[in-house]
């Protein structure tokens, strides 16, 4: 089963789940659960100005990204990651923040209906 839809592109999760609908649901449980924590985390610690754990946090972040095939939150994702450290720019990471928070709300919805999809 190969979800395309408008913000999501599962085919990576999909070739790392090898058809196994239970390894599929838990991959989707985890990305659920990573965006829905990990984003309000990269919030907190850029209103914190804590660089390198934001950092840290995108670095994680970019493999959980890499399930959703959604290439303008991986985008926003790296300018996290690259002006989070030496090059601290935060008038860029803000940008890529909200970005990557607008974009979540529809890529979580795609989840959810992917996770549904995975228990009928």
């Amino acid at each position: 089963m190969h979800d395309k839809k408008n913000h999501i592109n599962l085919d990576y999760l999909e070739l790392m789940a090898g058809n196994d609908p239970q390894v599929r649901l838990t991959l989707l449980e985890l990305l659920l659960s990573d965006l829905r924590t990990g984003l309000p985390q990269m919030r907190a610690l850029f209103e914190e100005k804590k660089w390198t754990a934001l950092q840290q946090a995108a670095h994680k972040m970019k493999s959980t990204l890499d399930y959703s095939g959604n290439q303008a939150m991986q985008q926003a994702n790296l300018s996290i990651l690259n002006y989070s450290g030496d090059q601290q720019d935060p008038q860029e990471i803000d940008l890529s923040l909200t970005q990557l928070e607008k974009l979540s709300s529809s890529v979580l919805i795609e989840l959810e209906e992917a996770m549904i999809k995975v228990n009928f």
